[in-house]
C-alpha cells in the first residue's frame, strides 16, 4: 500500500510550477494572475488551496493595483 501522507500547504516562498509565472515564488506572482487562476478553475489543488487561504489579501492587492476591476 502506498503512503498517502498529504503534502504540506504551499507558502509564499514556494514556487509556482506552471504558467507564465513558472518558477516565481508565490509571493511574487501578481495577485490578479492568482485570482484569474482561481476564477478559471485552477487544476493544481495545492495552488488553489494557497489562493483560498490568501484570498482576502489577494483581492485587496489586486484592487490597490487595479481599483476599477471587479474580481
Amino acid at each position: 500500500m502506498k503512503d498517502e501522507t498529504p503534502l504540506p500547504p504551499l507558502t509564499d516562498s514556494d514556487k509556482i510550477t506552471f504558467g507564465k509565472h513558472k518558477g516565481k515564488a508565490l509571493a511574487n506572482v501578481p495577485a490578479h494572475y492568482l485570482l484569474w487562476l482561481y476564477n478559471e478553475g485552477c487544476n493544481d489543488a495545492r495552488v488553489k488551496e494557497y489562493i483560498v487561504a490568501n484570498l482576502d489579501e489577494l483581492e485587496k492587492e489586486a484592487h490597490r493595483n487595479k481599483p476599477y476591476r471587479k474580481w
